[in-house]
């Protein structure tokens, strides 16, 4: 499959507002209250798309991903395009009642 788009990738982009903004905190899912830098979320992804290497996630690959609404879902959204493989289609189930 081609991108129709040009410009950078998920992952490119996250290394370049990894670099600019590298120690801005941030919450990535409201019910967790867990946050991460930029930086941390970057390095934290290198290492993960490393070992879908090493396990021979490659291009296009599908890769799937069974964790909470929090940061750990990024890291691998993020792990899986770095390392070339295809990421998961994202269903969320509805949130707790208000």
């Amino acid at each position: 499959m081609t991108s129709s788009t040009s410009g950078p990738t998920l992952h490119q982009r996250l290394a370049e507002v990894a670099t600019e903004h590298s120690q801005v905190r941030t919450t990535f899912c409201s019910l967790s209250q867990s946050t991460l830098t930029y930086a941390e979320l970057r390095e934290q992804s290198v290492a993960a798309a490393a070992a879908l290497v090493a396990r021979g996630i490659g291009r296009g690959e599908p890769v799937g991903l069974l964790c909470p609404n929090a940061p750990e879902f990024l890291v691998g959204l993020f792990a899986t395009t770095t390392a070339g493989g295809r990421p998961p289609r994202c269903r969320c189930p509805p949130g707790p009642a208000n």
